[in-house]
């Protein structure tokens, strides 16, 4: 009998603490808790923003270079074109009698009433 009434009493014992509720956390404890999660998004965020910004510098210096290049190009273009327009200039615009030997040029007629 000394053997069940131990058995019981144990029984009774394991079976009353484990029903028993642990202490709530605080509130303190919960404040904390979401200011360390909001921390954490808050570097992810800081690191995510980094790499943003290195992507757009990268294709900023890009997009500068290919303009730069661009504008370059034209400009040789722009040089390239005159040349040739003076070339037809002076081809089409000069006129030699070769009876007299007189060079003759011809001048853009003015748009003024002064001039004529």
């Amino acid at each position: 009998m000394k053997k069940s009434l131990i058995f019981i009493s144990i029984s009774f014992l394991i079976y009353s603490c484990s029903n028993t509720i642990g202490q709530q956390p605080s509130e303190e404890m919960k404040k904390d808790q979401e200011f360390e999660n909001l921390m954490k998004k808050v570097k992810e965020t800081r690191i995510n923003n980094q790499k943003i910004i290195g992507d757009v510098d990268k294709k900023t210096t890009q997009v500068v270079e290919k303009t730069a290049q661009t504008i370059t190009n034209l400009k040789e273009e722009n040089k390239q074109l005159k040349k040739e327009l003076n070339n037809t200039n002076e081809k089409y615009n000069s006129i030699d009698d070769t009876i007299s030997n007189i060079n003759f040029t011809l001048r853009p007629v003015s748009g003024g009433e002064e001039n004529r």
